[in-house]
This record gives C-alpha cells, sequence and structure tokens, in this order.
C-alpha cells in the first residue's frame, strides 16, 4: 500500500472519532477535556490532509522518474546528453531572456540548439517547459520579485490565475515535436495470421494494411497588454504576465487534448440503471481488462467528472464496511477533472474516460517549433502600451481507439 492510502485510511480514521464526538457543552462536567479532544482531532486531521497531498505529490514525482529512467534505456548518446543538459535549464531561464531582451546563458542556447538546430529562434523556447507546474524558481523570481529600493514597499508577489493541472499526459497522449510540413503516423492496422504448415507446402504472401494519419499545425495564440503605467505601480508585471500566459496557453492546449478525446470516441448508450453501490464501479473497471492493453484492474485508470468522483467518494464498496469508493480506486488510478463535462440530463450520466494504461501513445498531439513568445513595444507604442504574444502550433488525433472507452456513469437524481 502507497503512503497516501495509509494516510487516507488515517484520515478517514480520525474523521469518524471526530464526526462521533459529542457535542460540548459549556459548564458541563468533562466540557474542558471533550473540547481539547475535539482540538487536537482538529489539529490532527490537518495534518493528515496536508501530508496526503504532500505524499500524492512524492509518488506522482516518484513514477515520473522511474518512467524517465526506464526511457533512458535503449537511448543514443546524443538523446543522454541532451536529457543530462535539461537538469541544468529552466523555464525561467527562457522567459527571463525574451523578456528583458537579454542573452541566454551558455546550457539554456546550447540546450535550445540541440533541439530545434538550424531552426532555433530566440523568441522561442521548447515545448516541454509549457507543461511544467505553476512556476519554477527562476521564473518567480523573474515574475514576482521586488527590487530593494525599486518596487513599492508592500507588494507581494504578483498571484497568476489557477488554473486545472494537465490530464492529456494521464490518458496516455504523447506530444512530439513537429519540424516543417505536416506530420504523419503510419499504423498497420491489419495483417496475415500465422499458422502451422506441413513440409513443402507454400504459405501465401499477404500484404499488411497500414493506415496513415496526418496532420497539420493549428495556431493556439494567446496575445496580453498593459500600460506603462501599470508597470510603474506593479513591479515585475510583464513576467507575471508572462507566467500567466503560459499557463493560460499550457491549459487550452490540454483542454483541446481532452476535447478530441471526446470527439474521437464513440458515445456509449445510457447505462438503464443508476449507480447502486460500490462494487458497480469496480465492476466497470474490470469489464475494461482485455488482456492486452489491461492485465487486470490497476491496469485500468479513468478520468472522472467532479460528480462522479464526489458520488464515488461517498457510495461504500458493500454492506457492513467503511471502506468507500475511492479506497479502491486510488488517485494514480481514479482522478478528477474539471475538463470532463458536466452530467447532463434528468438521471445525471456523466461521460468519463477509462484507459488502459498499456496503451501509450494512442493520442498523438505534435506540437510544431515549441512555444512562440514574442514582447512587441512598437505596435502600441502611441498610446503607451505594450503587447506580449505567446503561440504555439499543434493538432490532435487519436490513432489508434483500442486503449480508451468512453463510459457512461449514470448517478442519479
Amino acid at each position: 500500500m502507497r503512503k497516501s492510502q495509509e494516510l487516507m485510511l488515517e484520515r478517514i480514521r480520525v474523521q469518524g472519532e471526530l464526526n462521533r464526538s459529542p457535542e460540548v457543552r459549556e459548564g458541563e462536567e468533562g466540557a474542558e477535556e471533550a473540547r481539547n479532544k475535539i482540538e487536537a482531532l482538529q489539529t490532527e486531521l490537518a495534518g493528515l490532509d496536508t501530508s496526503y497531498r504532500d505524499a500524492v505529490l512524492s509518488e506522482e514525482q516518484a513514477d515520473m522518474e522511474a518512467r524517465e529512467a526506464r526511457n533512458d534505456d535503449g537511448l543514443a548518446d546524443w538523446q543522454k546528453e541532451l536529457r543530462r543538459i535539461a537538469k541544468d535549464v529552466t523555464l525561467g531561464d527562457f522567459v527571463h531572456s525574451i523578456m528583458n531582451e537579454t542573452e541566454l546563458d551558455s546550457r539554456a542556447k546550447e540546450y535550445r540548439a540541440h533541439v530545434f538546430g538550424d531552426d532555433a529562434r530566440s523568441d522561442v523556447f521548447p515545448m516541454e517547459f509549457l507543461l511544467v507546474g505553476e512556476t519554477d524558481d527562476r521564473e518567480q523570481r523573474t515574475a514576482g520579485a521586488t527590487t530593494a529600493g525599486r518596487g513599492p514597499a508592500n507588494q507581494m508577489p504578483i498571484a497568476a490565475r489557477v488554473f486545472a493541472r494537465g490530464d492529456a499526459e494521464y490518458l496516455g497522449a504523447q506530444m512530439p515535436p513537429a519540424g516543417v510540413g505536416e506530420m504523419a503516423f503510419p499504423v498497420i492496422t491489419a495483417g496475415p495470421t500465422p499458422a502451422g504448415a506441413n513440409e513443402g507446402v507454400r504459405v501465401p504472401a499477404s500484404a499488411a494494411t497500414i493506415t496513415i494519419t496526418r496532420l497539420e499545425p493549428m495556431r493556439l495564440p494567446v496575445t496580453y497588454k498593459w500600460g506603462m503605467e501599470s508597470s510603474l505601480k506593479m513591479e515585475g508585471l510583464p513576467a507575471a504576465i508572462a507566467t500567466d500566459g503560459r499557463m493560460a496557453l499550457r491549459d487550452a492546449y490540454d483542454k483541446a487534448v481532452i476535447d478530441r478525446f471526446y470527439a474521437d470516441l464513440d458515445d456509449p448508450a445510457d447505462p438503464g440503471a443508476d449507480i447502486a453501490n460500490g462494487l458497480e464501479y469496480l465492476a466497470i473497471a474490470a469489464g475494461l481488462v482485455d488482456g492486452k492493453l489491461a492485465y487486470t484492474v490497476e491496469d485500468v485508470h479513468f478520468l472522472v467528472g467532479t460528480e462522479t468522483y464526489i458520488k464515488a467518494a461517498s457510495t461504500l464498496i458493500g454492506a457492513n464496511t467503511d471502506t468507500v469508493v475511492i479506497d479502491k480506486l486510488p488517485a494514480s488510478r481514479f482522478r478528477a477533472s474539471s475538463r470532463v463535462p458536466a452530467a447532463a440530463g434528468g438521471n445525471k450520466i456523466q461521460q468519463n474516460i477509462g484507459f488502459r494504461s498499456m496503451g501509450m501513445g494512442r493520442m498523438q498531439a505534435p506540437v510544431w517549433r515549441g512555444v512562440q513568445m514574442v514582447r512587441d513595444n512598437i505596435t502600441l507604442a502611441d498610446s503607451g502600451e505594450t503587447q506580449l504574444t505567446l503561440a504555439m502550433y499543434y493538432n490532435a488525433e487519436m490513432i489508434r481507439t483500442d486503449a480508451h472507452v468512453q463510459t457512461a456513469f449514470r448517478l442519479g437524481a
């Protein structure tokens, strides 16, 4: 059992004990002792919440590092060298250079040259930096720090908007870099079947069926503008806007890929009945085990709407138990997302996505030439305004549909 699961079970125990605590009536015997016990339970619960979040993040990081270690197997020397260089480069290196119109440091410049080759440009940063978390250290310093003696004395760092974390990668989408021209994805969809043959018997040849999916770039831009007056009143405003723009672009790209999942998958029929108990959730997961891309329910992941998740968090697995569904389907395999459409109709049917996790790369979402960031001090100079445009060129399509299933959960009125 993972640490996060142990902490969740402990949290459920403490919450249950807190719920069963008698009401404190001032003046009654034992009131102070009861109040102290409740406060201790509340403190313990808050600490468990923090520890649970930290454990989930730590486990996700460990999983990612394990995947990267597996992915290093079979890499060419130049690819390993590129990964080594990348460890010393941050998004903040590129944001600082573009926003302040300064040269990149040598490591970041070397990394950009490795990624883009002859197409390397000063206003473009590699795609993988779009997918990092809220901010990295240098980006935060660039965006929010005030300079002693120059900025407002009471100004806190400028906070960017809050966006959902990425869901496309959780569903196995791959985001390969694309060069000039359309991106082609050939897939063998059928071919001859091997069979035993007697001595001397000729086996006829058959051609394989190959389907090629071709994708062309589509532009996804976002443009900001601000006045010089605002820059003079708020220290770090341009870089804070750059951070917000990068996060907004990442959010829009991820949403576009999730929308493509829904466009490419078949709509399921109405389940016909509401989910009555937790075992039905497990039955839905077991129904996606196919013996090829999912060998057990551990290999089945779900991206669900918040309404489905809330129902699962309050539905017991069965009678005579305190175990709810999400204890059996932990965060690594049952994840809520605001990108999943809301439950619809009188029966509250929510269209979630099931993923057989050995089917990585069925959704391809290539990005052409990384992410462009252009600061324009000229176009609106007569009004004292500056523009910042971030843009990426992408497309997305499923090249196989055998790993994902759009699954209808009927939650009931």
